[in-house]
């Protein structure tokens, strides 16, 4: 069994990342190649349109058309506004993930912290994604059957996201235990000394959990003359 710690170990690749950029290649096809599966609207005709007059059926179409038009002039507008949002989205997510990689070794809760904080952008963006997807399909004539790929990409980054977060824990425990030592040491340095304020030191040992002995008693205050 090797005896190197899994945190000291390389890894051949990171699979957060690898799986993201999976994942933005196929939002990007979805996107630009398959134009989100739109499909053009097709007019119906009314019922009994058979035994209408020749100009009655004329009219309709020429206000059919124009209504089409109308409809698919629109329809490229919401499309191309959640390209867009896709898009950016989709940036969001593989900064989150780039910046929280970037801190791979915190030396302090900030840095734990800031980490934390990406990771857990991450995956709001894949929610969100999810919800411009959701969006398009709620709104437009679109083949739906693109969505049984992308979903269970969409998950699979989440759970890889929320799996590379919990793997964080002995990690930032340790971080933490660090912290407390070094906020101890202070102490025991002359923080003391230094406060030259017992209330201030009261507070900041209760902090930390370390015990300054019990609390001076209050000295009475001058008694009265009697006369």
């Amino acid at each position: 069994m090797s005896n190197v710690h899994k945190n000291d170990r390389k890894q051949s690749k990171f699979e957060v990342m690898d799986h993201a950029v999976i994942l933005k290649k196929m939002l990007r096809e979805l996107s630009i190649d398959r134009n989100f599966g739109y499909k053009v609207r097709e007019s119906r005709e009314p019922k009994n349109f058979s035994v209408w007059s020749e100009k009655s059926k004329e009219r309709w179409r020429a206000g059919e058309a124009a209504r089409l038009k109308k409809l698919e002039y629109l329809d490229k507008a919401f499309l191309t506004d959640k390209r867009r949002q896709l898009d950016a989205e989709i940036m969001r997510l593989m900064y989150a993930i780039s910046d929280a990689n970037e801190i791979a070794r915190p030396v302090c809760m900030r840095e734990c912290d800031d980490r934390r904080a990406n990771q857990n952008m991450a995956i709001k963006v894949c929610g969100r994604i999810r919800i411009i997807l959701q969006d398009i399909m709620d709104t437009l004539p679109i083949d739906k059957n693109w969505m049984t790929q992308v979903e269970p990409a969409i998950e699979k980054e989440i759970a890889l996201l929320k799996g590379w977060r919990k793997s964080d824990g002995p990690m930032r425990k340790a971080v933490m235990e660090a912290d407390r030592q070094r906020g101890r040491a202070i102490i025991s340095q002359g923080l003391v000394d230094a406060a030259g304020n017992d209330a201030v030191l009261r507070a900041v040992c209760a902090a930390l959990n370390i015990s300054v002995g019990p609390e001076d008693e209050e000295s009475p205050g001058p008694t009265g003359v009697q006369g």
